[in-house]
C-alpha cells in the first residue's frame, strides 16, 4: 500500500551546486543514512524503499549506514550502491522513508 508518487517530485527547478566547488569535491561528500533500529520487518521495508531511491540517484559518492540500536551504533558500508550525493536525495529519503525512524544527510570529508 504505497502512496501514489507525483511524478519526480515537487522541484521542477534544475539541480544545480550551492557551492561552486561541488563538482570537483563530489567524491569527499558521502551519504549517512543513520536507522533507529525498530520492528524487524518495518526496517526490512524501509531499507528497501531506501534503496530504489538510491537506485534514481546513482553516481560517486560513498553510502554509509549507521544502524542506531539498543544503545550503540552499527556502522556499514553499502559498497554496491553509489549516489549523487544532494539536498533533493537527502529530503526525499528523510521525507517519505526515514521520517520518524532515522536520518539522511550528507558529510563532507575536509579535504587538504
Amino acid at each position: 500500500g504505497h502512496a501514489p508518487q507525483n511524478g519526480n517530485g515537487a522541484s521542477a527547478l534544475p539541480s544545480t551546486p550551492v557551492n561552486g566547488d561541488a563538482a570537483n569535491g563530489s567524491e569527499d561528500t558521502r551519504l549517512l543514512l543513520r536507522l533507529i533500529e525498530g520492528d524487524p520487518e518495518h526496517d526490512k521495508r524501509m531499507l528497501y524503499d531506501v534503496r530504489s531511491i538510491l537506485m534514481d540517484y546513482r553516481g560517486e559518492c560513498e553510502v554509509t549506514l549507521e544502524i542506531a540500536t539498543a544503545g550503540h551504533i552499527v556502522e556499514m558500508e553499502w559498497p554496491a550502491v553509489r549516489v549523487v550525493a544532494g539536498n533533493e536525495l537527502i529530503d526525499r529519503l528523510n521525507n517519505e522513508v526515514l521520517k520518524s525512524s532515522g536520518k539522511a544527510r550528507l558529510v563532507t570529508a575536509a579535504t587538504p
